[in-house]
């Protein structure tokens, strides 16, 4: 027997779905597919995501009925806008 009859005759190795799925999938695409966070969760004036627990990172002023979070607040604050709203100035 030939090499090359012995090659014909031994079985492709067998590539699973898994296998393909891996190689086909980047490491940046698999973090990217994961659920996006609710709209809630933005601070509307620095477009960051409000840590978990958002209650204890930001305040809902009901003025406006949305969450700021503790960093724009308190920027706020250090520029003179006191008591105001720092989303809509109400």
């Amino acid at each position: 027997m030939s090499s090359s009859d012995n090659a014909a005759r031994c079985p492709s190795p067998v590539v699973s779905s898994a296998d393909v799925l891996l190689v086909s999938i980047s490491q940046e695409e698999l973090m990217n597919s994961g659920h996006a966070m609710p709209e809630g969760k933005f601070c509307p004036i620095c477009c960051l995501p409000i840590a978990l627990p958002t209650g204890q990172h930001s305040v809902l002023k009901p003025c406006c009925t949305k969450p700021v979070c503790h960093g724009c607040l308190m920027a706020s604050e250090l520029a003179g806008v006191g008591d105001l709203c720092p989303y809509c100035r109400t």
